[in-house]
Protein backbone atom coordinates (compact mmCIF):
# COMPACT_ATOMS: atom_id res chain seq x y z
CA UNK A 1 0.00 0.00 0.00
CA UNK A 2 1.26 3.21 -1.01
CA UNK A 3 0.70 6.51 0.85
CA UNK A 4 0.77 9.60 -1.48
CA UNK A 5 2.26 12.87 -0.07
CA UNK A 6 1.03 16.01 -0.66
CA UNK A 7 3.22 17.06 -3.04
CA UNK A 8 2.13 14.19 -5.09
CA UNK A 9 -1.61 15.17 -4.20
CA UNK A 10 -0.82 18.50 -5.27
CA UNK A 11 0.42 17.49 -8.67
CA UNK A 12 -2.10 15.49 -9.90
CA UNK A 13 -4.81 17.85 -8.88
CA UNK A 14 -3.45 20.27 -10.91
CA UNK A 15 -2.89 18.51 -13.83
CA UNK A 16 -6.51 17.34 -13.41
CA UNK A 17 -7.72 20.70 -13.61
CA UNK A 18 -5.66 21.65 -16.35
CA UNK A 19 -6.66 18.92 -18.33
CA UNK A 20 -10.29 19.48 -17.15
CA UNK A 21 -10.18 23.30 -17.90
CA UNK A 22 -8.39 22.16 -21.64
CA UNK A 23 -11.43 20.79 -22.41
CA UNK A 24 -14.31 22.65 -21.45
CA UNK A 25 -12.76 25.80 -23.40
CA UNK A 26 -11.26 23.29 -26.26
CA UNK A 27 -14.65 24.71 -28.69
CA UNK A 28 -12.28 23.42 -32.29
CA UNK A 29 -15.09 20.56 -33.73
CA UNK A 30 -15.08 20.23 -37.41
CA UNK A 31 -12.85 21.67 -40.51
CA UNK A 32 -14.31 22.26 -43.90
CA UNK A 33 -14.17 23.55 -47.19
CA UNK A 34 -16.48 24.68 -50.21
CA UNK A 35 -16.33 26.79 -53.67
CA UNK A 36 -18.44 30.02 -53.43
CA UNK A 37 -20.75 31.23 -56.14
CA UNK A 38 -18.26 33.79 -56.62
CA UNK A 39 -15.48 30.98 -56.72
CA UNK A 40 -13.00 31.54 -53.86
CA UNK A 41 -12.05 29.19 -51.54
CA UNK A 42 -13.79 28.72 -48.20
CA UNK A 43 -12.80 27.64 -45.15
CA UNK A 44 -15.21 26.64 -42.17
CA UNK A 45 -14.74 25.88 -38.76
CA UNK A 46 -17.52 24.39 -36.42
CA UNK A 47 -16.75 25.93 -32.20
CA UNK A 48 -18.83 26.02 -29.45
CA UNK A 49 -18.51 29.51 -28.43
CA UNK A 50 -21.65 30.59 -29.80
CA UNK A 51 -22.48 33.81 -31.61
CA UNK A 52 -18.98 35.24 -31.46
CA UNK A 53 -17.66 37.96 -33.65
CA UNK A 54 -14.02 38.34 -35.31
CA UNK A 55 -13.17 41.08 -33.20
CA UNK A 56 -14.27 38.89 -30.40
CA UNK A 57 -11.34 36.30 -31.44
CA UNK A 58 -8.14 38.68 -32.20
CA UNK A 59 -6.13 36.86 -29.50
CA UNK A 60 -7.34 33.38 -30.93
CA UNK A 61 -5.45 33.49 -34.18
CA UNK A 62 -5.69 30.59 -36.52
CA UNK A 63 -2.51 29.71 -38.23
CA UNK A 64 -3.00 28.81 -41.91
CA UNK A 65 -0.77 27.87 -44.94
CA UNK A 66 -1.49 28.45 -48.67
CA UNK A 67 0.66 26.93 -51.55
CA UNK A 68 0.14 28.04 -55.16
CA UNK A 69 1.42 25.14 -57.10
CA UNK A 70 2.17 27.34 -60.18
CA UNK A 71 4.69 28.83 -58.39
CA UNK A 72 5.67 26.58 -55.01
CA UNK A 73 5.03 29.59 -53.02
CA UNK A 74 4.07 28.92 -49.46
CA UNK A 75 2.06 31.93 -47.81
CA UNK A 76 1.87 31.43 -44.05
CA UNK A 77 -1.09 33.48 -42.40
CA UNK A 78 -2.33 34.30 -38.63
CA UNK A 79 -5.71 36.47 -39.16
CA UNK A 80 -8.85 36.70 -37.68
CA UNK A 81 -11.61 35.16 -39.68
CA UNK A 82 -13.58 37.00 -42.64
CA UNK A 83 -16.83 36.11 -41.09
CA UNK A 84 -19.16 33.88 -38.68
CA UNK A 85 -22.27 32.24 -39.24
CA UNK A 86 -24.53 31.31 -36.24
CA UNK A 87 -26.97 28.20 -35.63
CA UNK A 88 -27.14 27.38 -39.34
CA UNK A 89 -26.64 23.51 -40.12
CA UNK A 90 -23.83 22.04 -42.42
CA UNK A 91 -26.16 21.75 -45.27
CA UNK A 92 -27.38 25.16 -44.79
CA UNK A 93 -23.93 27.52 -44.62
CA UNK A 94 -24.18 30.42 -47.17
CA UNK A 95 -22.46 31.13 -50.14
CA UNK A 96 -21.24 27.43 -51.18
CA UNK A 97 -22.35 26.48 -54.33
CA UNK A 98 -22.23 22.55 -53.16
CA UNK A 99 -21.94 20.99 -49.77
CA UNK A 100 -19.33 21.46 -47.45
CA UNK A 101 -16.52 19.32 -47.72
CA UNK A 102 -15.42 18.16 -44.45
CA UNK A 103 -11.59 17.49 -44.40
CA UNK A 104 -11.45 17.02 -40.06
CA UNK A 105 -14.20 15.94 -37.64
CA UNK A 106 -14.60 15.33 -33.76
CA UNK A 107 -16.79 12.15 -33.61
CA UNK A 108 -20.16 12.70 -31.17
CA UNK A 109 -18.93 17.28 -31.09
CA UNK A 110 -19.60 18.26 -35.00
CA UNK A 111 -22.81 19.54 -35.65
CA UNK A 112 -23.72 20.27 -32.45
CA UNK A 113 -24.40 23.79 -31.94
CA UNK A 114 -23.76 24.94 -35.34
CA UNK A 115 -21.76 28.18 -35.33
CA UNK A 116 -19.27 28.75 -37.83
CA UNK A 117 -16.15 31.33 -38.67
CA UNK A 118 -14.82 30.90 -42.04
CA UNK A 119 -11.96 32.23 -44.11
CA UNK A 120 -11.69 32.95 -47.95
CA UNK A 121 -9.06 32.38 -50.20
CA UNK A 122 -8.44 33.85 -53.94
CA UNK A 123 -6.36 31.52 -56.12
CA UNK A 124 -4.03 34.83 -58.17
CA UNK A 125 -5.30 33.27 -61.88
CA UNK A 126 -8.02 31.32 -62.58
CA UNK A 127 -8.09 26.62 -62.37
CA UNK A 128 -4.54 27.64 -60.05
CA UNK A 129 -4.15 24.70 -57.96
CA UNK A 130 -3.93 25.84 -53.72
CA UNK A 131 -3.16 23.47 -51.24
CA UNK A 132 -4.68 25.05 -48.04
CA UNK A 133 -3.02 23.71 -44.69
CA UNK A 134 -4.97 24.78 -41.08
CA UNK A 135 -1.84 24.03 -39.06
CA UNK A 136 -2.67 25.52 -35.22
CA UNK A 137 -4.45 28.26 -33.46
CA UNK A 138 -2.01 31.08 -31.63
CA UNK A 139 -3.09 33.37 -29.01
CA UNK A 140 -4.06 34.38 -25.61
CA UNK A 141 -7.26 33.02 -26.29
CA UNK A 142 -6.47 29.88 -28.60
CA UNK A 143 -8.87 28.07 -26.48
CA UNK A 144 -12.06 29.43 -28.74
CA UNK A 145 -10.70 27.39 -31.87
CA UNK A 146 -8.27 24.59 -29.99
CA UNK A 147 -9.21 21.08 -31.07
CA UNK A 148 -12.07 19.46 -29.01
CA UNK A 149 -10.21 16.24 -30.25
CA UNK A 150 -7.11 14.44 -31.26
CA UNK A 151 -5.89 15.50 -34.52
CA UNK A 152 -8.05 18.24 -35.39
CA UNK A 153 -4.91 20.15 -36.96
CA UNK A 154 -3.36 20.32 -38.78
CA UNK A 155 -5.28 19.70 -41.88
CA UNK A 156 -4.90 20.38 -45.31
CA UNK A 157 -6.81 19.53 -48.85
CA UNK A 158 -5.73 20.92 -52.44
CA UNK A 159 -8.45 22.85 -54.87
CA UNK A 160 -8.53 25.25 -57.03
CA UNK A 161 -10.39 28.41 -58.55
CA UNK A 162 -13.85 27.99 -59.86
CA UNK A 163 -15.37 30.07 -62.22
CA UNK A 164 -18.96 30.06 -60.84
CA UNK A 165 -19.88 33.16 -61.89
CA UNK A 166 -21.40 34.42 -65.42
CA UNK A 167 -20.19 37.55 -67.19
CA UNK A 168 -21.75 40.96 -65.07
CA UNK A 169 -23.71 42.85 -68.33
CA UNK A 170 -25.63 45.72 -68.40
CA UNK A 171 -28.52 46.91 -70.98
CA UNK A 172 -28.85 49.96 -72.45
CA UNK A 173 -32.00 52.06 -71.30
CA UNK A 174 -35.30 51.68 -73.46
CA UNK A 175 -35.38 53.29 -76.50
CA UNK A 176 -38.25 55.09 -78.40
CA UNK A 177 -37.63 56.23 -82.45
CA UNK A 178 -39.76 57.80 -85.01
CA UNK A 179 -40.48 56.31 -88.26
CA UNK A 180 -38.48 56.98 -91.63
CA UNK A 181 -40.62 58.72 -94.22
CA UNK A 182 -40.27 56.09 -96.69
CA UNK A 183 -41.03 52.16 -95.46
CA UNK A 184 -42.25 52.58 -91.90
CA UNK A 185 -39.21 51.23 -90.10
CA UNK A 186 -36.31 52.89 -88.58
CA UNK A 187 -32.61 52.15 -88.21
CA UNK A 188 -31.31 52.28 -84.72
CA UNK A 189 -28.10 52.06 -83.43
CA UNK A 190 -26.19 52.39 -80.02
CA UNK A 191 -27.56 49.06 -78.83
CA UNK A 192 -24.94 47.64 -77.43
CA UNK A 193 -24.66 46.47 -74.07
CA UNK A 194 -21.42 46.68 -71.59
CA UNK A 195 -19.41 43.98 -70.12
CA UNK A 196 -18.72 44.79 -66.82
CA UNK A 197 -16.86 41.80 -65.29
CA UNK A 198 -16.13 37.97 -65.49
CA UNK A 199 -14.19 36.33 -63.53
CA UNK A 200 -11.51 34.49 -65.95
CA UNK A 201 -12.50 35.69 -69.33
CA UNK A 202 -11.03 38.39 -70.82
CA UNK A 203 -13.67 41.17 -71.26
CA UNK A 204 -13.08 41.51 -75.43
CA UNK A 205 -13.37 37.80 -75.33
CA UNK A 206 -17.18 37.18 -74.38
CA UNK A 207 -19.43 36.59 -76.93
CA UNK A 208 -22.50 38.50 -76.97
CA UNK A 209 -25.59 36.99 -78.80
CA UNK A 210 -29.47 38.68 -79.11
CA UNK A 211 -32.26 37.43 -80.04
CA UNK A 212 -35.08 39.95 -80.47
CA UNK A 213 -38.95 39.23 -80.16
CA UNK A 214 -42.45 41.29 -80.82
CA UNK A 215 -42.55 43.99 -83.94
CA UNK A 216 -39.27 43.11 -84.67
CA UNK A 217 -37.93 39.50 -85.02
CA UNK A 218 -34.36 38.47 -85.83
CA UNK A 219 -31.11 37.16 -84.14
CA UNK A 220 -27.53 36.86 -84.39
CA UNK A 221 -23.92 37.24 -82.51
CA UNK A 222 -23.06 40.78 -81.91
CA UNK A 223 -24.96 43.65 -81.14
CA UNK A 224 -28.56 43.77 -82.34
CA UNK A 225 -28.26 47.56 -84.29
CA UNK A 226 -30.44 47.51 -87.58
CA UNK A 227 -33.83 47.94 -88.68
CA UNK A 228 -36.57 47.90 -86.18
CA UNK A 229 -40.61 47.41 -86.85
CA UNK A 230 -43.40 49.67 -85.70
CA UNK A 231 -44.35 48.84 -82.28
CA UNK A 232 -42.65 47.55 -80.04
CA UNK A 233 -39.63 44.93 -79.45
CA UNK A 234 -37.97 42.86 -76.82
CA UNK A 235 -33.94 42.73 -77.41
CA UNK A 236 -32.39 40.25 -74.95
CA UNK A 237 -28.84 39.86 -75.30
CA UNK A 238 -26.76 36.95 -73.69
CA UNK A 239 -23.40 37.10 -72.69
CA UNK A 240 -21.26 34.03 -72.25
CA UNK A 241 -17.40 33.53 -71.11
CA UNK A 242 -14.61 30.64 -71.98
CA UNK A 243 -16.51 28.18 -69.55
CA UNK A 244 -19.90 28.31 -71.00
CA UNK A 245 -21.39 30.51 -68.11
CA UNK A 246 -23.69 33.14 -69.29
CA UNK A 247 -26.08 35.52 -68.08
CA UNK A 248 -28.60 38.07 -69.74
CA UNK A 249 -30.23 41.32 -69.91
CA UNK A 250 -32.80 42.76 -72.02
CA UNK A 251 -34.46 45.84 -72.97
CA UNK A 252 -37.55 47.19 -75.42
CA UNK A 253 -36.92 49.30 -78.55
CA UNK A 254 -40.59 51.29 -79.73
CA UNK A 255 -41.02 52.69 -83.36
CA UNK A 256 -43.75 55.06 -83.13
CA UNK A 257 -45.60 56.32 -86.09
CA UNK A 258 -46.88 60.17 -85.10
CA UNK A 259 -47.47 61.74 -88.88
CA UNK A 260 -51.15 61.18 -89.26
CA UNK A 261 -52.10 59.67 -93.01
CA UNK A 262 -51.95 62.36 -95.84
CA UNK A 263 -55.70 62.76 -97.34
CA UNK A 264 -56.81 64.08 -100.62
CA UNK A 265 -60.40 65.01 -101.10
CA UNK A 266 -62.33 65.17 -104.58
CA UNK A 267 -64.02 68.96 -105.49
CA UNK A 268 -67.23 70.14 -104.12
CA UNK A 269 -69.99 68.04 -105.22
CA UNK A 270 -73.31 69.86 -106.68
CA UNK A 271 -76.79 68.37 -107.34
CA UNK A 272 -80.13 69.01 -108.21
CA UNK A 273 -82.51 67.99 -105.52
CA UNK A 274 -84.48 65.23 -106.26
CA UNK A 275 -82.41 64.04 -109.47
CA UNK A 276 -82.24 60.20 -109.74
CA UNK A 277 -78.80 59.89 -110.30
CA UNK A 278 -77.99 61.89 -106.99
CA UNK A 279 -77.25 58.46 -105.16
CA UNK A 280 -74.96 57.07 -107.37
CA UNK A 281 -72.97 60.54 -108.21
CA UNK A 282 -72.91 61.11 -104.52
CA UNK A 283 -71.25 57.18 -104.33
CA UNK A 284 -68.75 58.16 -107.15
CA UNK A 285 -67.67 60.82 -105.42
CA UNK A 286 -67.08 59.69 -101.94
CA UNK A 287 -64.82 56.67 -103.87
CA UNK A 288 -62.78 59.67 -105.53
CA UNK A 289 -61.46 60.67 -101.63
CA UNK A 290 -57.76 58.82 -101.48
CA UNK A 291 -55.02 58.83 -98.88
CA UNK A 292 -51.27 57.85 -98.49
CA UNK A 293 -49.19 57.18 -95.40
CA UNK A 294 -45.96 55.89 -94.65
CA UNK A 295 -47.31 52.69 -92.68
CA UNK A 296 -50.18 52.33 -94.64
CA UNK A 297 -54.02 53.03 -94.52
CA UNK A 298 -56.04 51.04 -92.59
CA UNK A 299 -59.19 52.73 -93.68
CA UNK A 300 -60.96 55.86 -95.02
CA UNK A 301 -64.41 56.56 -93.50
CA UNK A 302 -66.61 59.76 -93.57
CA UNK A 303 -69.88 60.66 -91.90
CA UNK A 304 -71.78 60.92 -95.19
CA UNK A 305 -75.46 59.91 -93.95
CA UNK A 306 -77.82 59.14 -97.27
CA UNK A 307 -80.95 59.73 -94.98
CA UNK A 308 -80.40 63.27 -93.96
CA UNK A 309 -81.40 64.16 -97.39
CA UNK A 310 -84.93 64.85 -98.22
CA UNK A 311 -86.06 63.43 -102.23
CA UNK A 312 -88.24 66.46 -102.82
CA UNK A 313 -88.90 67.99 -106.23
CA UNK A 314 -87.18 71.45 -106.38
CA UNK A 315 -86.71 74.32 -109.22
CA UNK A 316 -84.13 76.68 -107.75
CA UNK A 317 -80.78 75.73 -108.18
CA UNK A 318 -78.92 78.73 -106.30
CA UNK A 319 -79.35 77.60 -102.63
CA UNK A 320 -76.17 76.59 -102.14
CA UNK A 321 -74.37 79.37 -103.69
CA UNK A 322 -76.49 82.05 -102.18
CA UNK A 323 -75.49 80.20 -98.98
CA UNK A 324 -78.76 80.13 -97.32
CA UNK A 325 -79.71 78.09 -94.89
CA UNK A 326 -83.55 78.59 -95.62
CA UNK A 327 -85.85 79.06 -98.59
CA UNK A 328 -89.48 79.53 -99.90
CA UNK A 329 -90.89 80.22 -102.86
CA UNK A 330 -94.28 82.68 -103.80
CA UNK A 331 -95.27 83.85 -107.15
CA UNK A 332 -96.92 86.77 -108.39
CA UNK A 333 -99.84 86.82 -111.26
CA UNK A 334 -100.98 90.34 -113.31
CA UNK A 335 -104.62 89.50 -114.58
CA UNK A 336 -105.03 92.69 -116.41
CA UNK A 337 -108.78 92.19 -117.26
CA UNK A 338 -110.06 92.30 -113.23
CA UNK A 339 -107.31 95.52 -112.72
CA UNK A 340 -105.47 93.59 -110.01
CA UNK A 341 -102.48 91.00 -108.58
CA UNK A 342 -103.39 88.11 -108.06
CA UNK A 343 -101.43 86.90 -105.29
CA UNK A 344 -100.17 82.70 -104.76
CA UNK A 345 -98.26 80.61 -102.65
CA UNK A 346 -96.57 78.43 -104.75
CA UNK A 347 -94.33 76.59 -102.38
CA UNK A 348 -94.82 76.78 -98.61
CA UNK A 349 -91.96 73.92 -97.94
CA UNK A 350 -88.35 74.92 -97.17
CA UNK A 351 -84.68 73.13 -97.13
CA UNK A 352 -81.59 74.11 -96.44
CA UNK A 353 -78.09 73.59 -98.68
CA UNK A 354 -78.15 70.48 -98.02
CA UNK A 355 -81.69 69.51 -99.48
CA UNK A 356 -82.46 68.97 -95.68
CA UNK A 357 -86.12 69.83 -94.82
CA UNK A 358 -85.98 73.10 -92.27
CA UNK A 359 -88.89 74.60 -91.49
CA UNK A 360 -87.61 77.58 -90.23
CA UNK A 361 -90.16 79.89 -91.18
CA UNK A 362 -93.46 79.65 -93.14
CA UNK A 363 -95.14 82.25 -95.92
CA UNK A 364 -98.85 82.19 -94.48
CA UNK A 365 -100.43 84.38 -97.02
CA UNK A 366 -99.39 87.31 -99.18
CA UNK A 367 -101.55 90.47 -99.26
CA UNK A 368 -101.99 94.23 -99.23
CA UNK A 369 -100.58 95.07 -102.61
CA UNK A 370 -100.41 98.52 -104.09
CA UNK A 371 -101.25 99.22 -107.25
CA UNK A 372 -99.20 102.45 -107.60
CA UNK A 373 -95.65 101.41 -105.99
CA UNK A 374 -96.24 97.59 -106.22
CA UNK A 375 -95.31 96.94 -102.45
CA UNK A 376 -96.58 93.44 -101.49
CA UNK A 377 -96.94 92.07 -98.02
CA UNK A 378 -95.83 88.85 -97.04
CA UNK A 379 -96.93 87.11 -93.74
CA UNK A 380 -94.12 84.87 -92.38
CA UNK A 381 -94.29 82.76 -89.33
CA UNK A 382 -90.77 81.98 -88.03
CA UNK A 383 -90.55 78.20 -86.27
CA UNK A 384 -86.72 78.97 -84.89
CA UNK A 385 -85.09 82.17 -84.18
CA UNK A 386 -83.23 83.56 -87.14
CA UNK A 387 -80.68 85.99 -87.15
CA UNK A 388 -80.91 87.57 -90.20
CA UNK A 389 -83.03 89.09 -92.11
CA UNK A 390 -85.07 88.29 -95.47
CA UNK A 391 -83.86 88.04 -98.82
CA UNK A 392 -86.00 88.33 -101.35
CA UNK A 393 -84.70 87.41 -105.29
CA UNK A 394 -86.10 86.79 -108.55
CA UNK A 395 -85.77 84.03 -110.50
CA UNK A 396 -83.16 85.26 -112.09
CA UNK A 397 -81.35 85.45 -109.10
CA UNK A 398 -81.91 89.65 -108.81
CA UNK A 399 -81.88 90.80 -105.51
CA UNK A 400 -85.56 92.36 -105.13
CA UNK A 401 -86.21 94.97 -102.75
CA UNK A 402 -87.53 94.50 -99.27
CA UNK A 403 -88.05 95.23 -95.73
CA UNK A 404 -88.99 93.78 -92.44
CA UNK A 405 -91.67 94.62 -89.75
CA UNK A 406 -91.72 93.15 -86.90
CA UNK A 407 -95.83 91.99 -85.67
CA UNK A 408 -94.66 90.17 -82.47
CA UNK A 409 -92.15 87.30 -80.99
CA UNK A 410 -93.37 84.61 -83.98
CA UNK A 411 -94.97 86.85 -86.66
CA UNK A 412 -93.31 89.43 -89.20
CA UNK A 413 -94.25 90.87 -92.25
CA UNK A 414 -91.89 90.79 -95.12
CA UNK A 415 -92.42 94.35 -98.03
CA UNK A 416 -91.91 93.61 -100.97
CA UNK A 417 -91.23 96.11 -103.58
CA UNK A 418 -91.98 94.45 -107.27
CA UNK A 419 -91.77 96.10 -110.24
CA UNK A 420 -95.17 95.83 -112.48
CA UNK A 421 -95.10 92.75 -114.51
CA UNK A 422 -97.18 93.51 -117.25
CA UNK A 423 -100.31 92.10 -118.48
CA UNK A 424 -100.73 89.09 -118.53
CA UNK A 425 -97.45 88.23 -116.69
CA UNK A 426 -96.80 85.55 -113.77
CA UNK A 427 -92.99 86.13 -111.95
CA UNK A 428 -91.70 83.42 -109.28
CA UNK A 429 -89.26 85.11 -106.32
CA UNK A 430 -87.91 83.44 -103.32
CA UNK A 431 -87.79 84.20 -99.47
CA UNK A 432 -84.52 83.51 -98.15
CA UNK A 433 -82.93 83.81 -94.72
CA UNK A 434 -79.51 82.97 -94.24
Amino acid sequence: MYILSNAMRKLMLSTFLVLAFSSLYAHGTQVGYCITTEGKIRVYIEHWHGNISPPAVVNALVVINVTDSSTGVTTTSMSIPNGVVWDTAIADLPDCKGPLTVISSCAGRANVYNDWVYWDFTPPSCFTNLEIEVEAVIGSQSFYFDEACGSLYPVSFVDSFIDCVPPEIECPADLVAEVNQTDCTARVSGLEPEVLFDDCTELADIVLAYDITGATIRSGVGNANGIFEKGTSTVTYTASDDTGKSSTCSFEVTIEDNNGPTITCPSDLRLECGDEGNTGAISDWLEEVSATDFCGVLSIDNDYDPDAFASVEFDKTTIGSNGVSAIGNFSLSNIVSEGLIDLAISNGVFYNEGCQRQDTFIIEEISGHDLYDFRHKIKVRRTIDLESPFLVIDSEDRIVPSWVESIDDEYQYVWVKIPELGANRKSQFILLSD
